[in-house]
């Protein structure tokens, strides 16, 4: 068996330890009474406070601000955030120029001009060429489906649209 040493007293970061806190029985770890600077208090263990990883009571991280990557600003869990952040590694381009285009197309769909679609959580779909990586535009996800059925083809969407004539000709001459 080896020796508990005593870190009542012991000062980290902004932690200070008051007391020793009743044993963790789930994980078999020793447990420590911290308080905080700021005067909350918190339970630690001896593995995070000998390991440094126990620096505050969470107070800390809100006190460096938005500039720093620790800060946490509530909307990771967003679709439209996720969206946003995905923008850069799918298409190669940033959250800035993809509001850039919807500014340039009227917060409209390139195609079919309907606003953003809500079946996407507020957003337009980034159509992009597959064999280039070009992003082409913003579009509903309609249209986006459609011309990817179509498998981004300029004759199969050709063929598409003479067929659709065809029947216009067929209703209308009757």
């Amino acid at each position: 068996m080896y020796k508990i040493v005593n870190l009542i007293g012991q000062r980290s970061h902004s932690l200070t330890i008051i007391s020793k806190a009743e044993k963790d029985t789930r994980l078999n770890r020793i447990m420590w009474q911290a308080r905080c600077d700021c005067g909350k208090e918190i339970k630690v263990c001896t593995g995070d406070w000998n390991a440094g990883r126990a620096k505050s009571c969470g107070c800390y991280r809100l006190r460096k601000g938005s500039d720093h990557p620790n800060w946490r600003h509530g909307l990771t869990k967003t679709n439209d955030y996720q969206y946003r952040i995905r923008l850069k590694g799918r298409y190669g381009i940033t959250s800035a120029e993809y509001d850039q285009m919807l500014k340039e197309q009227n917060g409209k769909c390139a195609i079919c001009g309907s606003g953003k679609d809500e079946n996407r959580g507020n957003f337009l779909s980034v159509d992009h060429c597959h064999k280039t990586g070009i992003v082409r535009g913003l579009l509903c996800n309609m249209c986006n489906r459609g011309i990817g059925m179509l498998q981004d083809d300029v004759s199969i969407v050709t063929k598409a649209a003479e067929y659709l004539k065809k029947g216009i000709k067929n209703v209308s001459s009757k």
